[in-house]
């Protein structure tokens, strides 16, 4: 099992790469870094996706909107849940290209359909990848809001008359 999760690994990297150097040629690099440490190269390109690569159903085309080693962006006719996994490749008619797993991280409706957000997920399927969604620092929580109890003996600043 070790063997070929290693072996369907270096596939998905070896058509990942080929995927981003199809991308750096064809599209360009995305000039606002934001909180990222690679590069997002924004491009338009069609592309298949499925819910199911072992499936006989027929996937769906979507439209690349952007790529980097990490995730990608594409828009679907189809919206997907966040945390579901879905498969994406190229879609030349004569040679289709092996299919790369990811996990959705947001799904947006846009004029164009659902803009969808996923990041790779090379981990076996029916297993959770316990980066997933981690990756982000989880947001402060949101302090309560005080009782008019707990504020009624608080002293408020003397301000000025304002003209009516």
């Amino acid at each position: 099992m070790v063997e070929q999760r290693t072996d369907s690994t270096k596939t998905w990297q070896r058509e990942l790469k080929r995927l981003l150097d199809m991308a750096r040629a064809q599209g360009r690099p995305d000039q606002y870094p934001g909180k990222r440490k690679g590069t997002r190269i924004n491009v338009a390109l069609p592309f298949e996706a499925t819910l199911d690569p072992d499936s006989t159903s027929v996937p769906w085309n979507v439209h690349l909107h952007n790529i980097s080693e990490k995730g990608f962006a594409c828009w679907s006719r189809k919206k997907i849940k966040v945390g579901d996994r879905f498969y994406l490749r190229e879609s030349p008619a004569e040679h289709p290209s092996q299919w790369l797993p990811a996990q959705v991280s947001h799904c947006g409706a846009g004029l164009r359909g659902f803009l969808i957000g996923a990041r790779f997920d090379f981990s076996p399927p029916g297993t959770s990848n316990p980066n997933f969604l981690s990756l982000e620092k989880p947001s402060p929580p949101h302090p309560a809001a005080p009782s008019p109890a707990s504020i009624a003996g608080v002293r408020r600043p003397n301000l000025p008359n304002m003209p009516k």
